[in-house]
């Protein structure tokens, strides 16, 4: 589809975000806008030089000029004109979120579903470049294995753009049916980016006060992730006294992701309090900071082009009605979280959980938990009695000591080269095990101009650290079957020198 034609239904502040959305893109016109209110119809249909405009919905969709419509209405009101929207033939973009509840974003997803047009719900932070680029870093391994992420959100009472007292009447009817401003509304945003840099959420406990008798802020909000040992936390304050400053509504937000190697931050998003570089990383090698353009607007302009290439079938439409429904679940739970007083979890699906439940599904984590403990101790007596099960017969003994040797031989060859080690060392290895000569395994490990090499049969005169442990014992930690760290701990492996030269050796290996 070479040309198309977009319908702006709902033409209040946030209307102004979808028109810099689709003004620029080749192809892409305004054909129609929407207002109940005909001053701001007629208003909008003047600046954005549209062919016709409208105070009912129904008839915009009956305009053939009108490919595509962009539904930026009340969220109680989307899935009516949602569904009206794909029964008219129409391209469907849904303002977030999709809707109040799941019966209503069922009814969405399957209407979408046998559709024959694009639907997709619009959610600017994923397309929000300094998100994205912090994305990309966190996928490509920069910080490591992600392990938490934080998320800070202040409002201030003064600053930004002015919005039309319309607006917030409707905002405060959802503020009294309990979906708050912050933590629903904006909520989407936030939930949106946790989902998109780690993943999906498996629970959510939440704490969620008032201010002003209308905000629902200051309040905190936690969630573990589904399948990663990995968590979150969001804090919203609401400062009435302070002026934030910011092109666009009066609020900013931080976002930190913490990994087993570093961490990425996001300087800002919807204001502009912090200047500077908009997004800085820091790892092994220091910080490092990226000035990736950080206009709120373009994450607009990105989500309209998405729209637009779903459209034209070069890519797929985002967030998905599935999608959206997921984020809607996660909504939903903080809420019924914080009414109920404690953490709520989630299906699969986004359903939430009943406490019977929740109790089954502890229980059977505690019994994991419990059965690995005990699996753990009796391989600790084990090896405490005959070196592990593994080297019971001589065979399998000379098998692991064999591996260890080979291992530790390619070492060189696993050299971390985005973290070269700027400092000679000299590595002292000590392998215990029935299969060598005496008993023990002495090789050395050299690092030098950034390279490394090993010798065997013998310690370095003057090592910078030595290590000792059983041969199957370094099998598995150069396999990946154990962390070092672990078994330093637990007394299987022995370090005579600096830990912090140890650590550095981790990170140049990749152990």
């Amino acid at each position: 589809m070479d040309r198309i034609g977009i319908g702006i239904i709902g033409c209040g502040r946030i209307a102004d975000m979808a028109y810099e959305g689709y003004r620029r893109i080749p192809g892409v016109h305004i054909a129609a806008v929407c207002d109940a209110d005909e001053r701001t119809a007629l208003r909008r249909h003047s600046e954005w030089g549209a062919k016709a405009h409208y105070t009912d919905y129904r008839r915009l969709l009956e305009d053939p000029a009108v490919d595509a419509v962009e539904v930026l209405t009340p969220h109680t009101s989307h899935v009516e004109i949602s569904l009206d929207a794909i029964a008219a033939g129409k391209h469907l973009a849904l303002q977030k979120p999709m809707t109040i509840d799941r019966a209503g974003a069922h009814r969405l997803v399957n209407a979408a579903a046998s559709a024959t047009t694009v639907c997709k719900v619009t959610e600017n932070y994923i397309f929000y470049p300094p998100i994205r680029f912090a994305a990309q870093v966190i996928n490509e391994g920069f910080i490591g294995s992600p392990s938490s992420i934080s998320i800070k959100l202040i409002a201030g009472g003064k600053g930004g753009w002015q919005v039309p007292p319309s607006a917030w009447a409707w905002r405060l009817k959802e503020f009294a049916e309990g979906r708050g401003m912050q933590t629903f509304d904006h909520g989407h945003h936030l939930w949106s980016t946790a989902r998109f840099l780690l993943g999906p959420i498996q629970k959510v406990s939440a704490w969620i006060g008032t201010s002003d008798s209308v905000i629902d802020s200051p309040a905190t909000i936690m969630w573990k992730y589904r399948d990663r040992e990995a968590f979150g936390v969001c804090e919203y304050v609401y400062s009435q006294d302070m002026e934030i400053p910011s092109n666009y509504y009066a609020n900013d937000e931080w976002i930190e992701v913490f990994g087993s190697g570093g961490l990425i931050k996001i300087n800002r998003c919807t204001g502009t309090m912090l200047s500077g570089p908009s997004v800085s990383l820091y790892s092994g090698d220091g910080w490092r900071h990226f000035n990736i353009p950080s206009d709120w607007k373009l994450g607009f302009i990105g989500s309209a082009w998405n729209f637009i290439r779903a459209i034209r079938g070069e890519e797929k439409p985002c967030l998905s009605f599935p999608q959206a429904m997921e984020i809607l679940s996660i909504n939903l739970a903080i809420a019924a979280s914080a009414q109920k007083g404690r953490e709520v979890w989630m299906a699969s699906d986004g359903s939430m959980l009943s406490p019977l439940s929740v109790y089954l599904k502890k229980q059977g984590e505690l019994r994991k938990a419990q059965a690995a403990k005990k699996m753990l101790l009796e391989t600790a007596g084990a090896e405490a009695i005959d070196r592990s099960s593994e080297l019971a017969s001589t065979k399998a003994a000379e098998e692991t000591s064999s591996l260890a040797v080979r291992l530790t031989r390619d070492l060189p060859s696993r050299i971390n080269a985005t973290r070269p080690m700027r400092e000679d060392i000299e590595v002292g290895l000590e392998l215990s095990g029935a299969a060598f000569l005496g008993g023990t395994k002495r090789m050395s490990i050299i690092i030098r101009g950034g390279g490394a090499y090993v010798d065997e049969d013998k310690l370095p005169p003057n090592p910078s650290i030595v290590i000792k442990t059983q041969a199957a014992v370094w099998a598995g930690i150069l396999l990946g079957k154990h962390a070092i760290e672990s078994a330093y701990l637990h007394g299987k492996l022995k370090l005579t020198g600096p830990v912090q030269t140890a650590l550095k050796l981790k990170k140049l290996f990749c152990l």
